[in-house]
């Protein structure tokens, strides 16, 4: 391989918040740690990496990025945890007055956690870059580009009752809502 990077791992960073959430914020610091962390690595197997962060502010948004749990984490299209659990989030749920509201739980040997381990994701970068070859880009559901899977998404329950909660609260998407207003 070339010293010089000419292949693109493309990490993305979906997330409902970092303003109150611990799990998005504690998310986004540990995937800039592990990003830097394996710059030297990538760059030595001829990978570059763009990050990319996003913050989800609406179910239309939510929608369009087929997003099925907060925090998320895809490299080159993929969730690095696919098969995903939720629980309790206060953060979140007090932002938007709802209870019930959940966030993704990361699970890495044999433990849960709220915020991801820097090592899980060091280990996902790197996994995806040994495993990149000429296949089309995946899609959110884990499909290719050219395959369609994904025509029939439907934004998971917990995400709607988010974004309602959210509506409810008089903050329009993208409106830019201050905290202390009890929405985001």
């Amino acid at each position: 391989m070339s010293d010089s990077p000419n292949r693109i791992l493309r990490v993305e960073f979906l997330f409902l918040d970092q303003e109150t959430c611990d799990r998005c914020n504690g998310a986004g610091d540990q995937l800039r740690q592990a990003v830097a962390d394996t710059q030297a690595a990538l760059a030595a197997l001829g990978f570059s990496v763009e990050l990319h962060e996003t913050l989800v502010a609406d179910a239309k948004t939510a929608l369009e990025l087929q997003l099925r749990t907060s925090p998320t984490i895809r490299i080159n299209g993929r969730d690095i945890q696919p098969d995903y659990q939720e629980s309790r989030c206060d953060p979140c749920g007090d932002m938007v007055g709802q209870a019930d509201i959940g966030c993704r739980d990361w699970h890495d040997n044999g433990q849960s956690f709220t915020t991801p381990p820097k090592s899980l994701l060091v280990k996902a970068i790197l996994r995806a870059a040994m495993q990149q070859d000429d296949t089309p880009t995946a899609t959110a559901c884990g499909g290719s580009e050219k395959s369609g899977c994904c025509d029939d998404f439907v934004l998971p329950e917990n995400l709607k009752r988010f974004f309602a909660a959210k509506m409810a609260q008089g903050c329009a998407p993208k409106q830019g809502c201050a905290p202390k207003q009890g929405c985001c």
